[in-house]
């Protein structure tokens, strides 16, 4: 995965777990449906601040470039 497709995969997961975020908070239906909301709006927020921050994978594909 280069630079520019881990920076929009990680952006666009970013904006979907605050989006779920937000909207459980908002929508509190009742308990389960915040807290099953939140967990996976956090889940989501997570991958995405791993996907735009997580540089191993660039430098393995360049190793890779190389040897050939």
């Amino acid at each position: 995965m280069n630079t520019v497709s881990r920076t929009i995969s990680g952006v666009i997961a970013w904006g979907m777990g605050l989006l779920v975020v937000f909207g459980a908070i908002r929508n509190e239906s009742n308990i389960w449906s915040l807290s099953w909301g939140v967990v996976v709006g956090v889940f989501l927020f997570g991958i995405g601040v791993y996907l735009f921050f997580h540089k191993k994978e660039d430098d393995i594909e360049k190793v890779k470039k190389s040897k050939k």
